[in-house]
């Protein structure tokens, strides 16, 4: 088992929820990647990928839910943390990764990301700066982001 199946499971096990789906969500990825990594044969390839936004906004994910509020207007309160961080990666810039990965890669697992991680903090000032709404991020808020939101980077 690889090592991020055993952290899955271990989240899962210590947990006061264990059926979680953030929880079941992590131990799904992990067996996943798992599987791919031990199945035995040279064409298998897992990939993970940051939060893949794009422009039509229309994904029930965490950037497009905060450009969306911020575009009604008025003050709003989203349940995230200000602190939590994710790296962003645009839709166009994930496909040709994907299909060189698809065609000629080499390695059992690929990370795709920007590189650069992005608070919630800072992406609701951006936010305040463009669209003159205020935006408020929620003190130690568990983050919701994943298999219930579509969105696969965490800090």
């Amino acid at each position: 088992m690889t090592a991020a199946a055993r952290s899955a499971m271990r989240r899962i096990r210590s947990s006061s929820i264990p059926y979680e789906p953030r929880h079941l969500y992590d131990l799904s990825k992990a067996l996943g990647e798992n599987l791919c990594q031990t199945a035995g044969r040279k064409n298998v390839r897992a990939v993970r990928l940051a939060c893949v936004y794009a422009e039509d906004l229309e994904a029930d994910i965490f950037l497009h839910r905060a450009i969306l509020a911020a575009r009604q207007g008025g003050p709003l309160a989203l349940d995230a943390s200000p602190d939590a961080a994710r790296d962003y990666v645009h839709v166009d810039d994930v496909l040709p990764i994907l299909l060189a990965v698809a065609e000629r890669g080499r390695r059992p697992l690929y990370n795709i990301a920007s590189g650069a991680n992005v608070s919630n903090a800072d992406l609701f000032r951006l936010l305040f700066r463009l669209t003159g709404w205020q935006l408020t991020a929620t003190p130690g808020a568990f983050e919701r982001c994943g298999a219930d939101r579509g969105c696969l980077g965490h800090r």
